[in-house]
């Protein structure tokens, strides 16, 4: 009986200790479950982490370099660049006083003077004579011609002013068979209402003196008056380019026929020269290949 009791209690102890390890089993399980799922958002934020991390040293790296750029910047004052030195900043050192060399300001001895010279008589447009009227020593009239006078010249524009030209082509009956008869315009008579001075100065002002269409509009209202408007502008430079279409072709293909077209002293290589490497400038070269590659516009 006695053992009968004893099998029971270690039977009793045995479910007990198998409940207990199951249980701490399914403990061991939920905290392993738990741990995996920190470790997989571990894993996920130190991925974020080392995305930030690179664009955090690209963004380092351009401040650096933007640092410099600044740092670069800040050190350019009018002596080391091609700035005035209106713009150095109060703590830039000032230039350096210029060595007297001794020498007067103004032009040094042996320099060619460029005094304008007296335009010839013949350029002259008006001769304007002032005569003494009475001597200035005792005021007797004073008579005859100074053979040698003292001469002085001025320069002047005159004033702009426009000049309307109206043509009336007239229709005449004739008296013999009455068929009437208009009158054609004179050969040349463009068909705008603007001569040719109009047109070559409309175009000179924007073409070769790169000047806006409203620039040249308020031009020829301040001077002459005139009214125009930018698309009149643009129609006038129209017909010059047409008109000057033929002389220019021919300019070309005479160009094109010449030996030496000029001389180009911008460094442009021959063909038979590198792009690299020193060779001697261009202006020294000729060639009948390179001429006619410059007119190819």
């Amino acid at each position: 009986m006695l053992r009968l009791l004893r099998g029971r209690q270690a039977d009793s102890d045995k479910r007990s200790t198998v409940h207990r390890l199951a249980a701490e089993n399914a403990r061991l399980r939920s905290e392993n479950g738990a741990l995996q799922a920190t470790v997989a958002e571990q894993h996920t934020t130190i991925s974020a982490l080392q995305a930030t991390s690179a664009t955090l040293l690209e963004r380092i790296a351009m401040l650096e370099r933007l640092v410099e750029e600044l740092q670069a910047k800040l050190g350019i004052n009018s002596r080391n660049s091609s700035k005035p030195p209106s713009s150095d900043g109060p703590g830039t050192a000032p230039r350096p006083a210029k060595k007297k060399r001794g020498r007067k300001p103004g032009g040094q001895p042996g320099h060619a003077g460029t005094t304008r010279t007296m335009a010839p008589i013949e350029q002259v447009d008006v001769v304007k004579d002032i005569r003494p009227v009475c001597c200035e020593g005792c005021g007797t009239l004073l008579l005859g011609e100074d053979p040698a006078p003292l001469r002085r010249q001025m320069i002047e524009i005159p004033p702009p002013k426009v000049i309307v030209t109206e043509y009336r082509l007239h229709r005449l009956g004739c008296l013999a068979c009455g068929c009437m008869t208009q009158a054609e315009a004179p050969v040349g008579l463009p068909g705008s209402v603007f001569g040719a001075t109009v047109h070559a100065l409309s175009a000179l002002l924007v073409g070769r003196f790169r000047q806006s269409k409203r620039l040249v509009v308020e031009l020829f209202d301040v001077l002459y008056g005139l009214t125009l408007s930018p698309g009149k502008i643009c129609a006038m430079e129209q017909r010059v380019s047409a008109a000057l279409e033929v002389p220019v072709d021919e300019a070309r293909a005479t160009l094109r026929t010449e030996e030496v077209v000029g001389k180009d002293e911008t460094g442009r290589p021959l063909p038979h020269q590198s792009q690299c490497g020193s060779r001697p400038p261009i202006s020294s070269q000729s060639s009948r290949s390179l001429g006619a590659a410059a007119v190819r516009w």
